[in-house]
């Protein structure tokens, strides 16, 4: 478990939020560890995604282990980024027009983080259901089977996730997401 006595940073809170995915608290986050090439003001604004059962405004020990993860790597993270918006502008802009690698960040920035819940992995009676579904018709599955197709049908939760809203200033109206779990980018989208 990381140490957040040795991790420098303030949650400004702002009011809590009700959103599609539950409810969620939003607040400015500061700390001498984010990146000023990423965030231009030392600041970013996050927002910590809850449940529908969980209390408007909350935040939880994942979260906060989410948030640690997201503060800890931002060497990594630059990197990654840089990495994924080079393979993206090579996509649409043959030309070159647009800064690559580390100038990159002249005309981009991180405009939001989101933090999200683990994503709530099938039931043990799911998974059971789906298992005899799958073996159709054994009515009394061997306890073996059962619990191998169980375990490889309910995947632990990742230890942090997260995903970063990016800004460009190009001429096109999409926003760039990036999406963490586990520290390591698991997906990048236009919408």
């Amino acid at each position: 478990m990381p140490d957040f006595k040795a991790i420098p940073f303030r949650l400004n809170m702002k009011e809590p939020m009700r959103m599609l995915s539950g409810n969620g608290a939003s607040a400015t986050l500061v700390s001498t560890l984010l990146d000023l090439d990423l965030h231009r003001t030392g600041e970013v604004s996050v927002v910590f995604c809850g449940h529908e059962s969980t209390q408007l405004g909350m935040i939880d020990a994942y979260h906060l282990s989410s948030l640690v993860d997201y503060l800890t790597r931002q060497s990594q993270i630059r990197a990654t980024l840089e990495g994924e918006l080079d393979r993206h502008l090579s996509k649409w802009d043959k030309g070159k027009r647009l800064r690559r690698g580390a100038d990159i960040w002249k005309d981009v920035r991180i405009s939001g983080v989101t933090f999200m819940n683990p994503k709530t992995p099938a039931t043990i009676q799911e998974a059971t259901e789906s298992a005899r579904r799958f073996l159709s018709g054994t009515v009394h599955p061997p306890k073996v089977l059962m619990d191998s197709l169980v375990a490889n049908t309910t995947p632990p939760p990742p230890s942090s996730e997260y995903t970063l809203e990016l800004a460009a200033d190009w001429k096109d109206s999409h926003v760039r997401l990036a999406c963490f779990r586990d520290g390591e980018l698991d997906e990048f989208r236009l919408e």
